[in-house]
């Protein structure tokens, strides 16, 4: 359990689904919130309007895509974080 917490991926998918959780209940009246901290709707208006598109679309592409940039966080880290001195450079 205490790895679970150490993974972005984690962290990062719990923000996304407490920013949904914020947006459905109301409390982002003018969307401003979850139009700043979800990549998706970056994207969208280039393609439709926003305001047509399913709402739960939204939320769930938001939470694939702040799982992704989490996995791809911690794949990373995991690939170049630990990487090992030299055997001769003892500083």
């Amino acid at each position: 359990m205490n790895r679970l917490f150490r993974k972005f991926t984690f962290w990062l998918t719990l923000f996304a689904v407490l920013l949904c959780l914020y947006h459905l209940a109301g409390f982002d009246h003018d969307n401003i919130v979850f139009l700043m901290f979800s990549p998706v709707t970056w994207v969208i208006p280039i393609f439709a309007d926003v305001n047509r598109m399913d709402v739960f679309f939204l939320y769930a592409t938001t939470i694939l895509v702040w799982f992704a940039a989490g996995y791809a966080i911690d794949t990373y880290a995991e690939k170049y974080g630990k990487r090992k001195s030299p055997e001769g450079d003892r500083s």
